[in-house]
């Protein structure tokens, strides 16, 4: 929940960013772009918790928002299909936790383009210019995950060494879980 406070709050700023934020009457369109439906998280509480404090925010600030959602369903081409939709509808901000970061660049490069701010939510995109990043302390997360893995091997008296998956190379957060994860 804090997450999506922050993100909130972000797309605040990116919006006045955008200067599309004033006494305007028409909704301002925020699209909010999640890269699978298997994680349920995004479909359980990202989306609903994002869209209500939007809501919310709108009725404290008297602006309508009006979110644009889709999901790539881990597919980088539909992903990016679905940013250019969202860019031609007119939002004003673009919020992207991408499939795949470098292939998410592009998706960046048009909306800056356009002068739609984009806030990387959840995964890092190296390479577009950003107006925010929003997601947690991937190394930080690493380190508990370790710490967690390793005590509950000395408690078990395991034996043995540690096959790690690092994770995908096209998440660019999971260079920070494994240095984490390799301080431990």
């Amino acid at each position: 929940r804090r997450i999506v406070a922050a993100l909130a709050s972000g797309i605040l700023a990116a919006s006045a960013l955008s200067g599309c934020v004033s006494g305007d009457p028409a909704a301002v369109k925020i699209a909010l772009l999640l890269p699978d439906s298997k994680t349920a998280r995004y479909e359980t509480f990202d989306k609903p918790y994002f869209t209500d404090r939007l809501h919310e925010l709108g009725a404290e600030n008297g602006t309508t928002y009006e979110v644009l959602y889709s999901n790539a369903d881990q597919d980088a081409s539909k992903q990016q299909s679905q940013a250019e939709a969202a860019l031609a509808s007119g939002v004003a901000v673009l919020v992207l936790d991408p499939v795949d970061g470098a292939a998410s660049v592009s998706i960046v490069a048009a909306a800056n383009a356009q002068g739609v701010p984009v806030i990387a939510y959840d995964r890092y995109i190296s390479g577009g210019d950003l107006a925010f990043y929003v997601s947690f302390d991937n190394s930080n997360i690493g380190h508990l995950q370790a710490t967690a893995l390793v005590r509950k091997l000395d408690e078990d008296g395991a034996e043995g060494g540690i096959l790690m998956v690092n994770g995908s190379p096209t998440d660019n957060n999971a260079g920070g879980f494994k240095s984490g994860a390799h301080g431990v």
